[in-house]
């Protein structure tokens, strides 16, 4: 199963979304690759502690390998191994060509990101279902929140998960410091943490890892 975390509006949340997927995924004895395709190679930070990365060598760490793949998804044999693969992109529009997965994951963080999702829809949903995420949209009040969904329903194809991950401490730090969420100083227990795992279990879930029923 191939997973690809795109829109192409940059800065809402698609790196800290694949590392907590693989990470879960590692929670449950799920062996996955998580490759990136973004030229500054963020995703790599979140699984080494050295401070001088070399890009061009995979990272492993318990269940996950990690791997810096510019601008282009591995070939089918260099995935083969794993059951679970997930593709990070850059916020570029011409990704849905060069991607080619099996489910889409799709956050957003406000109107002018739900815009840019409705641009590329039609080229996604070619190639695969989108399930998109609210990410720190709660910033705007009930209202805001409740209008964007409704614009989301309006894409044809499109589906949302239910739960908004909201801004947070927990979460701030957890980008910040390139840790899961649940690892970071005052982070395990929060909201963002149960929230965290519940988006990833679901992911998991559309992906064909039923797990834990949330």
């Amino acid at each position: 199963m191939i997973i690809g975390v795109h829109n192409h509006k940059g800065g809402i949340g698609k790196t800290t979304i694949t590392a907590h997927t693989g990470l879960r995924a590692d929670q449950r004895g799920i062996p996955s690759l998580l490759v990136t395709l973004d030229r500054q190679g963020d995703l790599m930070r979140w699984f080494s502690d050295e401070r001088q990365l070399d890009p061009s060598r995979p990272i492993k760490r318990g269940n996950i390998t990690a791997l810096y793949s510019p601008m282009e998804q591995p070939p089918a044999s260099a995935m083969s191994g794993f059951p679970l693969v997930v593709i990070d992109t850059p916020p570029e529009a011409g990704i849905p060509a060069i991607v080619t997965p099996d489910l889409w994951i799709c956050p957003v963080d406000n109107r002018t990101a739900i815009e840019s999702l409705a641009e590329v829809v039609p080229a996604m949903t070619e190639k695969a279902p989108c399930y998109v995420v609210f990410y720190g949209t709660d910033a705007g009040g009930i209202n805001t929140q409740r209008g964007l969904q409704e614009a989301t329903r309006l894409i044809p194809g499109v589906e949302y998960h239910p739960e908004i991950m909201p801004h947070s401490p927990a979460a701030f730090r957890s980008q910040a410091y390139y840790r899961p969420v649940w690892d970071v100083p005052h982070g395990k227990g929060t909201t963002a943490h149960h929230l965290m795992v519940g988006l990833c279990d679901a992911i998991l879930a559309r992906a064909g890892f039923p797990g834990e029923k949330r």
